[in-house]
């Protein structure tokens, strides 16, 4: 904190004192990752009095109190507001006297399948796509819009005192100008689009969640129609319960109905140091379009919020793994791999999953070490009471478990001391900014330091760049994965390759 004379132009004061010159201390304002967004400053005149060490300390507190206050309402990449700002602030608009007398207009963007664009290109050229489209709402933004960033692939904007056809225009010249962005990128194809719902806030209606809801479930229809397009929603949404039970509906068809375009694939997760190990991958399921590219499955389930589904889901994933590694037994003995799958939460409370799960592997007999489920911080801190059990019923038959994004949370190891664990995952907010944020490395090494205490491997994810691999390895992570590391490819292909790692080595592998 310091006490600083700055000059502006003003003119001299009437008791003769110059007013040019302040006095002026001032406070940086972080962000909850401990990153400087802003600054805090008071001025007082040159002859006022001086600036003393309980000034500093309150106005400490005062940017302690911004930064919470800016990181409840604002992005910090986009510089939009978050959702419970965006609503708050909309919702009061509607609630002023004379904002009623006029229709306005909400919009929802989704960009379409940008786990594609980080799957080809890197989670960098996604960032940058998301970058672009944020630029594209706010340069057509007026002065009255809001606009807000809800996920890290969706946005919102409120349009005040706005019919409703201007407001599909505004979706359909973002939607346009967001296709523009596509090209060539190295040499892959780069696709940007984007899926827009519009719904529209009738005279007299207050209640702008309702709204919102409405635009969403356009944008809904406007990717079941084939995706990059704008959708208008000109009803009501008496027929909530009936539309979610639709989407259910539609959500359990696609894991009966279409099996055959499903697929499992594998990432690889390499060792860092110089110490050798088995192979790793961790297990994803896809969907294959019928234009040959691959939909991040999860995703298709998302409106369908039903706890039986997320577990038949798990379930099938969990079989067609097990089973294409079962007919591998042989292979796997005398090439031992690990595989892991990630586990939703609903799964993890459910008592009848486990003893399937159980019946599942012992009936396979799989090697030991063969299998391993991940799964958040998060749900295995709602799930403490039981989840000990369940898991140390499946460590007797060789099963390993990992925390998924530990670090995200405020949740400690301490708290997770009754699971057997082997492994922690780092969270990706931690490692996409590894190499330039000290921050972000300052928790890495805590973490790491933390899991070398309870005998816990530890393991990297989005490992864009070479740049974030060595400092990861610097930092004494065991285990990196990401789009450097490793890409998506198929599991049979992946098993059969097994022998390949024989004389695997670490450092070429990890480096390439």
């Amino acid at each position: 904190m310091q006490q600083r004379t700055l000059a502006a132009n003003r003119p001299q004061s009437t008791q003769g004192c110059a007013a040019l010159p302040y006095k002026m201390i001032s406070a940086p304002v972080f962000d909850a990752l401990r990153r400087v967004i802003g600054v805090l400053a008071v001025f007082r005149g040159d002859c006022a009095a001086d600036f003393h060490t309980a000034d500093a300390q309150k106005l400490e507190q005062l940017a302690l109190r911004a930064g919470h206050i800016a990181a409840e309402s604002y992005d910090f990449t986009t510089g939009f507001l978050t959702e419970a700002a965006f609503v708050a602030q909309a919702q009061a608009r509607l609630q002023a006297r004379d904002a009623c007398a006029v229709s306005s207009g909400v919009l929802y963007f989704d960009i379409d399948q940008l786990h594609i664009v980080n799957e080809m290109h890197g989670m960098p050229v996604g960032d940058e796509v998301i970058l672009k489209v944020a630029r594209l709402l706010g340069n057509r933004a007026r002065g009255a819009t809001l606009i807000a960033r809800l996920a890290g692939d969706r946005f919102a904007m409120f349009v005040p005192a706005c019919s409703i056809e201007p407001v599909a225009r505004i979706a359909e010249e973002i939607r346009a100008a967001a296709a523009r962005l596509s090209g060539p990128r190295a040499d892959r194809p780069l696709q940007v689009a984007l899926s827009v719902g519009v719904a529209r806030i009738a005279e007299g209606d207050r209640d702008f969640r309702q709204a919102l809801a409405a635009a969403e479930l356009a944008c809904r229809n406007a990717k079941d129609r084939g995706r990059n397009r704008v959708e208008v929603f000109y009803g009501h949404l008496s027929a909530e319960p009936n539309v979610r039970g639709s989407h259910r509906e539609a959500a359990r068809l696609a894991v009966g109905g279409i099996r055959d375009t499903l697929e499992l694939l594998v990432q690889p997760v390499l060792p860092l140091g110089s110490l050798p190990s088995m192979p790793r991958f961790e297990i994803f399921m896809r969907m294959r379009a019928t234009d040959g590219t691959r939909l991040n499955f999860s995703k298709l389930l998302s409106a369908a919020v039903d706890a039986d589904l997320a577990r038949t889901v798990d379930l099938w994933v969990i079989e067609q793994a097990v089973g294409r590694l079962a007919a591998q037994r042989t292979l796997l003995q005398e090439y031992p791999a690990q595989f892991s799958i990630n586990l939703s939460a609903e799964s993890l409370g459910d008592a009848g999953f486990w003893s399937m799960l159980e019946r599942l592997l012992r009936s396979a007999d799989l090697p030991p070490g063969t299998l391993a489920f991940e799964f958040g911080e998060d749900a295995a801190l709602s799930q403490a009471g039981s989840l000990p059990g369940h898991l140390h019923r499946l460590r007797a038959v060789g099963v390993r478990f990992a925390i998924d994004g530990f670090g995200r949370g405020i949740g400690s190891l301490t708290n997770l001391a009754s699971l057997p664990l082997a492994c922690i995952k780092l969270d990706g907010a931690l490692s996409r900014d590894l190499d330039r944020n000290p921050r972000s490395r300052s928790m890495a090494l805590a973490i790491t330091r933390l899991a070398q205490g309870f005998g816990l491997e530890t393991v990297v994810t989005q490992v864009e760049t070479d740049a974030i691999r060595a400092c990861a390895a610097a930092i004494g992570i065991d285990f990196g994965q990401g789009f450097f590391i490793g890409r998506l490819r198929d599991l049979d292909d992946a098993i059969r390759e097994l022998p390949l790692y024989s004389c695997f080595e670490p450092q070429l592998a990890a480096a390439g």
